[in-house]
């Protein structure tokens, strides 16, 4: 659900791409799929999915303390 808001907001804010509506419909369309899938999930996927999102969100700030950069492909 994360990774649908997020291209909704590169959309949105930062790309201003003449297709928004587009990718508004079809980000908002996979959330609400997912959001349903994650809802009717079993207790231990769901713990699983927190505990995952958690380690990244560690990794993240780990980098972020140490000023690395969180690019995946680095600047040339």
């Amino acid at each position: 659900m994360l990774l649908y808001t997020a291209v909704v907001s590169h959309f949105m804010i930062e790309h201003h791409g003449g297709r928004l509506g587009v990718h508004l419909l079809s980000q908002t369309v996979g959330f609400v799929i997912i959001g349903y899938v994650l809802l009717n999930a079993d207790v231990h996927a769901k713990v699983g999915g927190s505990v995952w999102l958690a380690i990244g969100v560690l990794i993240l700030i780990v980098f972020r303390v140490a000023r690395r950069s969180t690019e995946l492909v680095p600047e040339s």
